[in-house]
């Protein structure tokens, strides 16, 4: 009586990662590490920033950090929200991104023009 060959134990699934370059925006990444073309960039960069929260600083999808090694997503995790719920939510991180922005560039003219007052 012969035995079967035991089988082999199977190896887990190496995880993805992916190293931010200095002028990476998440959105490129999204591109290029994204399992297929049915995913999304949106859906792929919340997931990204899901399984990374650390590499975005205050949790904005547009304040990515250089440098960063990112944990790469899966296909499941990528599709954890629907198309139009990716699309809302990196809507409002945009919107988030837009108020700070202004809201510096109003505190500089601001300074500025406390400035043009003192030389005056």
């Amino acid at each position: 009586v012969q035995e079967a060959p035991k089988a082999k134990p199977q190896a887990e699934p190496k995880e993805s990662v992916y190293k931010v370059r200095a002028n990476d925006t998440l959105w490129e990444v999204a591109i290029r590490t994204r399992a297929n073309r049915s995913i999304s960039p949106q859906q792929a960069m919340l997931a990204i920033q899901d399984l990374n929260p650390s590499a975005f600083i205050n949790g904005n999808i547009n304040r990515l950090k250089k440098n960063q090694v990112l944990r790469v997503p899966d296909e499941q995790q990528m599709l954890s929200r629907t198309f139009d719920e990716a699309v809302s939510e990196v809507a409002l991180q945009n919107q988030a991104t837009a108020k700070r922005k202004a809201q510096l560039d109003a505190t500089r003219k601001d300074a500025a023009m406390q400035r043009d007052d003192k030389l005056s």
